[in-house]
């Protein structure tokens, strides 16, 4: 079976974040499309989803959530460094919140220092050549949606299949593993990817694009 991958890109990024590892997953013989939405596209206005049975979707941080907002069908679902509750998950809550929010606060008076910060803190180098082209209020209605989105219930009654990765090494979402691993049933599995930062899957698009083959192999 050729799968459709439907690739969800994260916070502050725009459809480039996905491109180097879409391009290389399309030469497998396996992927029959690839598709990149960011979080101001309606998924289902965009693309005809229709058999949910060969559509993967591949999520990065509050990707996830665009996702799980939408309720998509799809045979499979792998989320990178992220979780349905931004900051039940975290392993230090308290310190979560308190950096986000300086973060909010700071994103009302230079906007674009917050996005450098963000950046270097995702692993990028050079950070100008990623960034969105997005309105700063719609970056801003993004942020207060993270503060407030609560998924976990969606989220733990997926019945597709399901990869979570995170990483020991995430500035962003640095994630509790108990937690994590508390999530973990038959249908989900939990996978930690140490050293990676929260940029992983546009830094290194070959290792990115080896896990989700290897899942569509052993898993679907």
């Amino acid at each position: 079976m050729s799968f459709n991958l439907y690739f969800i890109s994260g916070w502050a990024f725009n459809k480039s974040f996905w491109i180097p590892t879409s391009k290389i997953l399309l030469k497998q013989e396996n992927i029959n499309s690839a598709a990149i939405v960011d979080l101001n596209t309606s998924i289902k206005r965009a693309f005809q989803i229709n058999d949910s049975k060969k559509n993967i979707f591949i999520t990065h941080s509050i990707g996830l959530n665009h996702f799980l907002k939408n309720k998509i069908n799809s045979c499979a679902l792998i989320n990178f460094f992220s979780a349905p509750n931004f900051f039940e998950f975290q392993e230090n809550i308290k310190l979560a919140k308190k950096s986000f929010y300086l973060m909010l606060k700071g994103f009302d008076e230079n906007p674009k220092n917050v996005l450098k910060i963000f950046f270097k803190n995702c692993g990028l180098i050079n950070h100008d050549i990623f960034r969105t082209s997005q309105q700063t209020q719609q970056l801003k209605s993004q942020l207060v949606n993270i503060k407030n989105d609560n998924f976990i219930n969606d989220f733990e009654k997926l019945p597709q299949r399901v990869l979570t990765l995170f990483s020991d090494s995430d500035k962003i979402f640095r994630a509790s593993e108990e937690k994590l691993n508390k999530i973990e049933k038959h249908n989900h599995t939990v996978r930690k990817i140490s050293g990676a930062t929260h940029a992983f899957p546009l830094i290194h698009p070959k290792a990115t694009s080896k896990i989700i083959n290897e899942f569509i192999d052993y898993e679907l």
